[in-house]
């Protein structure tokens, strides 16, 4: 049994005069509060004011797009960038909330002493190798005789 697919669900559906209803809103409470704010005065400079300060931004809000997306959906999260704290923690290791309020200070770790490396020739390196690939394999031969010895 198949069922259609929905698409072009990032689309919001145009209701009142070609606009959707977000862009309605906007547009509505907006020219609600200059309507206010002229009867409320009879001043047609206050209102021109308000309209300068509260009727474009809104007109901006409501039909810009920012990289294909309307800017009310934009302006929220850059609301949200100036409102909220923008303060970021990096531990290595976890520590739960109650060990962050506690913690005090960070010391630095003193960096271990630098030993000085002796310089060996190739032969004396050959020869170390080859000892370790011999203590290895007896210790192998060691571990497989006691596998066999067990079963």
């Amino acid at each position: 049994m198949q069922f259609p697919v929905p698409q072009f669900t990032d689309v919001e559906d145009r209701l009142i005069a070609n606009l959707t209803l977000r862009q309605f809103g906007i547009l509505f409470g907006t020219g609600v509060v200059i309507f206010l704010v002229f009867s409320g005065t009879k001043n047609i400079f206050l209102t021109a004011l308000v309209f300068l300060l509260v009727g474009l931004p809104a007109l901006a809000i409501a039909f810009l797009k920012v990289n294909g997306r309307p800017l009310y959906r934009t302006f929220t999260h850059l609301v949200k960038f100036f409102i909220q704290p923008r303060q970021m923690l990096f531990h290595k290791q976890g520590l739960d909330a109650f060990e962050l309020r506690t913690f005090k200070s960070v010391q630095p770790a003193t960096p271990p002493p630098v030993v000085p490396q002796e310089h060996k020739t190739i032969e004396e390196v050959s020869a170390q190798l080859k000892q370790q690939r011999q203590q290895e394999q007896q210790l192998i031969d060691s571990t497989l005789s006691q596998q066999t010895k067990k079963q």
